[in-house]
């Protein structure tokens, strides 16, 4: 029998994907978790925003003034953190975060803004055999009308990394979010999803149809992977997020990785950084080393002229990448100006296509290839073993 979720998420599917024990207690059998400080300081920092973005953008009834937007953080640190303590690191976190976010977005007050953490579901169909549907529950923090067709999902982060446009494209959540919006707005030809991150910036990525329509395929085979999933025999899998896990302390997987002295053993953060500066050290130094290395047996080839050198256990090789390249300006007067001036800048990969192409007399075909030279990089060493291992030791 399989796992059978009342519902899903983003957050869901990540955990399915890292494992689905954890996907198991947390989603199927919702095992409690401790709240942490970090999610207590985020939560204090979206219900502030939630209410001055609602107040100052959507229904006016308070100014664009970041006095207004503290009145709101503050009340919500003291929901959230159940005291009215204002000199703690935790408040002056978050209000270090929020005064940032004010002042690089004074543009907001004049956006479209349609809704602002508006919780809301979709239904998709169980993979089981059954007509039964699960539902699928998002939250997005703010959601922006920028034109016809085109929509901004906005999701403030209190996270610590930053994150790169390609990172957040292949990310879980933001492409549920934008498949969300396509399904609620089917006029939507393009997506945006921006992470503000509040102790950084915004980082943005755009999703087209075509992109949503993979994700819903994503969203199917993710459905029935939970579905055939063996409910009493649920495979255990070790990640980066293990530590966090509500079911930790019964990971037969976790336990045997610290009984083994895995990476898991060391469960004090202030040793996994001494172990993280040692082997940085280790690691700078074994590089110099290895220049150093590299340095001699390059000497040995000049002084052999040999690109190839062969010791009692192993060949030496010395390589070198080789790469095409055409000076630019030259192949634009072989062109003529009609066609150069359709290229910014006339690299190998277009010199290729007007070879095989019709586009250009044989003539200019010859003179073109005539300007391809090759340029190589650094020489680097290769060693290969030609004995095994054991004897060369």
């Amino acid at each position: 029998m399989g796992l059978h979720p009342r519902t899903l998420s983003a957050t869901a599917l990540l955990s399915a994907e890292q494992c689905m024990a954890k996907f198991k207690a947390a989603h199927v059998e919702h095992v409690p978790q401790i709240n942490n400080k970090a999610a207590m300081i985020g939560s204090s920092c979206h219900g502030a925003l939630e209410w001055f973005v609602s107040g100052a953008v959507v229904n006016k009834f308070i100014k664009w003034e970041f006095k207004e937007l503290v009145n709101f953080y503050q009340m919500y640190y003291m929901r959230v953190f159940g005291a009215p303590d204002y000199s703690t690191p935790e408040y002056d976190d978050g209000f270090q975060m929020l005064e940032r976010w004010f002042w690089r977005n004074e543009e907001t007050q004049y956006v479209d803004v349609i809704s602002t953490e508006k919780k809301e579901t979709f239904n998709i169909k169980r993979m089981d055999g059954t007509d039964d549907r699960v539902p699928f529950n998002y939250i997005i923090d703010r959601l922006d009308k920028m034109g016809p067709g085109r929509y901004r999902v906005v999701d403030y982060k209190t996270v610590r990394g930053r994150v790169s446009p390609e990172d957040l494209h292949a990310k879980i959540q933001a492409r549920m979010y934008a498949l969300a919006i396509q399904l609620k707005y089917p006029d939507a030809q393009e997506i945006e999803v921006m992470f503000d991150l509040l102790r950084f910036d915004t980082v943005s990525t755009l999703f087209t149809k075509d992109d949503n329509k993979n994700t819903w395929k994503y969203l199917m085979a993710m459905v029935k992977k939970i579905h055939e999933t063996d409910e009493v025999h649920t495979p255990e899998t070790l990640n980066v997020d293990c530590r966090y896990c509500p079911r930790k302390a019964v990971c037969k997987t976790l336990q045997r990785n610290i009984s083994g002295g895995g990476i898991y053993a060391i469960d004090d953060l202030d040793e996994l950084a001494a172990l993280h500066y040692r082997l940085d050290a280790q690691l700078k130094a074994a590089k110099i080393l290895m220049g150093e290395v590299d340095t001699q047996l390059l000497a040995a080839a000049q002084k052999e002229n040999e690109y190839d050198l062969f010791t009692e256990h192993y060949e030496v090789d010395i390589v070198s990448s080789k790469r095409r390249r055409i000076d630019h300006g030259r192949a634009a007067k072989v062109l003529g100006e009609a066609i150069a001036r359709q290229y910014d800048r006339i690299g190998i990969t277009d010199v290729d296509k007007l070879i095989r192409g019709n586009e250009i007399t044989e003539q200019q075909k010859m003179q073109l290839k005539s300007l391809v030279n090759f340029e190589y990089g650094e020489p680097r060493i290769v060693v290969k073993p030609t004995v095994p291992l054991t004897i060369a030791t």
